[in-house]
C-alpha cells in the first residue's frame, strides 16, 4: 500500500522532463487527433481514383509496388516536414503562430472547395503519362502530381508543421512522427486494395465522403486560424 493510500503513479523521467504514466491516455489522444487531422486532408480514399488512373494497365502486384513506393515518398515528405519544419521557418524568420494561421487559412480553403464537391485546386490532378508505353512518366507522376501535391500537398504539409510545433519536444515529436507513419500505412492499404475500393464507392459516394472531409477541414482550419491568431494578439 502506498503511503498516502492511494494507488502509486509510476513516473517516468524523459528528456523533457517527467511524465506520469497516467499520460499514456493524452498520448493516445494526441496520436488520434493528429492522426485525423492528416487522415482528412491528405484523404487517401479520395486519392484512390488518380492512383488507378495513374497505375492503369499494369498488373496487380505492380501496382501494389507503386502503391508502396507512394506511401514511403508521403511518408517521408511528412516526416520531414515534421522534423526540420520548424528549422526551416526560424531560417526564414516565419513564426510558428504565423505558419499556423496561415496553414489553417489553407485549409479552411480547401474544406470549403470539398464542402462543394470538387477536389480543392491545391490537390488537382493535371493529368500526366498514364499508358504502358509511358511507363517512366507514370512512375514519375507517382512522385509529381501524385505524393505531392495531391496528397501531401502544402495543407498537408503545414499540418504536419503545426502539430509538430504544438509540443516540440522528443516525445511530442515522436507522437505525430507515429501519426504520420500511420498515415503511411492507411494509404498504402488503400491504394494496394484501389481496385475493390474503385469498384465499390460509387460517384455520390464520393461526393458524401469528399463532403463530410470537406467539413471536418473546414472545423480544423477555422480552429489552427484561431489559435494563430490569439497568439498574436495575446
Amino acid at each position: 500500500m502506498h503511503p498516502t493510500g492511494m494507488e502509486s503513479t509510476r513516473n517516468v523521467t524523459c528528456p523533457t522532463g517527467t511524465v506520469s504514466s497516467g499520460g499514456t491516455e493524452t498520448a493516445l489522444q494526441t496520436i488520434i487527433a493528429a492522426l485525423v487531422a492528416l487522415l482528412a486532408i491528405t484523404n487517401p480514399i479520395g486519392a484512390v481514383p488518380v492512383f488507378l488512373e495513374i497505375t492503369e494497365g499494369t498488373t496487380s502486384v505492380h501496382r501494389r509496388k507503386d502503391a508502396l513506393r507512394a506511401s514511403v515518398i508521403v511518408v517521408a515528405i511528412l516526416a520531414v516536414s515534421v522534423v526540420a519544419g520548424q528549422a526551416v521557418l526560424g531560417f526564414f524568420g516565419i513564426s510558428v503562430d504565423a505558419l499556423r494561421a496561415a496553414g489553417g487559412l489553407i485549409i479552411v480553403l480547401m474544406g470549403i472547395e470539398m464542402l462543394g464537391g470538387s477536389v480543392p485546386r491545391l490537390q488537382s490532378h493535371k493529368g500526366g503519362p498514364t499508358t504502358k508505353d509511358q511507363s517512366e512518366g507514370a512512375e514519375d507522376s507517382l512522385v509529381v502530381p501524385f505524393a505531392m501535391p495531391l496528397v501531401a500537398g502544402p495543407g498537408a504539409i503545414a499540418t504536419a508543421v503545426t502539430l509538430a510545433a504544438k509540443d516540440d519536444s522528443i516525445v511530442g515529436i515522436g507522437e505525430t512522427l507515429i501519426a504520420v507513419g500511420a498515415v503511411g500505412v492507411i494509404l498504402f492499404v488503400a491504394l494496394a486494395a484501389s481496385d475493390v475500393i474503385g469498384s465499390h464507392i460509387s460517384r455520390r459516394g464520393h461526393a458524401i465522403l469528399m463532403r463530410f472531409l470537406g467539413l471536418i477541414l473546414t472545423a480544423i482550419g477555422v480552429q489552427y486560424v484561431l489559435l494563430g491568431a490569439q497568439a498574436v494578439l495575446r
